[in-house]
C-alpha cells in the first residue's frame, strides 16, 4: 500500500512540507494528490512574491521513453530538455504549464509569459503565493494532481524562487510510478539550489515562448 509523499525537511533558507496523497483507483486515474508548501526561515532574505516553479518529466512505461502530449498541449514537447551529460543535464524535462493557455510572445512590448505553477492553475482554497519581509513571513505552496490510468513514472522538482528577485530559497525533488493501478517507489528530497536540468527547462521555456532574453525574443 501507497503511503503517499509527506513529511517535513529543512533547507538553509526555510522548510519545505510535502503532503501527497496516494490515488489508487484501478481503471481511473492515480497518482498524488495534496500541496507542497515552501515556508522561508527568519535568516532568509527578503521577498515580496515567494512562489513555485515546477518542473516534471513524464515516462510513458509502454513506450519507455516520455509522453508525448498533444492537441492544446502539443508545445510542451518543444519544451522539453535536450540531455548534455557533460552539463548534468537530464533530458525530458519540461516546465509544468498549460501550453493550451499559453502563447508565444509576437512583439516586443508583449509581456512574458509566466513559467510559475499558480498562473495557470491558482487553486486559491487550497494554495497561496509567499512573501519574506524581515519578520513577516507567509509560506508559498501548490496544489497538485499528477497521474495517469496507464503504467508510468512522474519525476519533479520544484523551486521556491523569488519572482521579485531572481533567487532560489530551495527545492525539492520528488517521484513515484505507477503500475497496475497501483503507486510504487515514492521518494523525494529537499535541496538549497536548483539542478542544471531546472535551469535548462526554465532557458527552454523562455525560448519556446520567446520571452524577454531569449534569442529567439522578438
Amino acid at each position: 500500500m501507497a503511503s503517499g509523499i509527506q513529511g517535513k525537511k529543512k533547507v538553509k533558507a526555510g522548510e519545505w512540507e510535502m503532503n501527497l496523497a496516494a490515488v489508487e483507483a484501478a481503471g481511473g486515474k492515480c497518482g498524488e494528490r495534496g500541496t507542497l508548501k515552501f515556508t522561508p526561515n527568519a535568516k532568509a532574505r527578503d521577498t515580496n512574491n515567494l512562489r513555485l516553479l515546477q518542473i516534471v518529466k513524464l515516462v510513458d512505461a509502454s513506450t519507455g521513453g516520455d509522453y508525448n502530449w498533444s492537441g492544446g498541449e502539443a508545445r510542451r514537447n518543444n519544451a522539453m530538455t535536450t540531455e548534455d551529460k557533460s552539463k548534468g543535464v537530464e533530458g525530458g524535462f519540461f516546465v509544468d504549464h498549460s501550453a493550451a493557455a499559453a502563447s508565444p510572445r509576437s512583439k516586443k512590448g508583449d509581456a512574458a509569459v509566466s513559467p510559475y505553477y499558480r498562473d495557470y492553475w491558482p487553486n486559491t482554497s487550497s494554495s497561496q503565493d509567499g512573501h519574506k519581509k524581515g519578520a513577516n513571513i507567509q509560506g508559498a505552496s501548490l496544489w497538485d494532481f499528477p497521474g495517469w490510468s496507464q503504467d508510468s513514472t512522474f519525476r519533479f522538482e520544484t523551486a521556491a524562487k523569488g519572482a521579485d528577485n531572481g533567487y532560489i530559497y530551495g527545492t525539492v525533488k520528488w517521484q513515484f510510478e505507477i503500475s497496475g493501478s497501483k503507486i510504487k517507489n515514492e521518494s523525494w528530497s529537499a535541496h538549497d539550489g536548483q539542478s542544471a536540468t531546472f535551469d535548462a527547462a526554465v532557458d527552454q521555456f523562455d525560448e519556446v515562448y520567446k520571452n524577454p532574453g531569449a534569442s529567439t525574443a522578438p
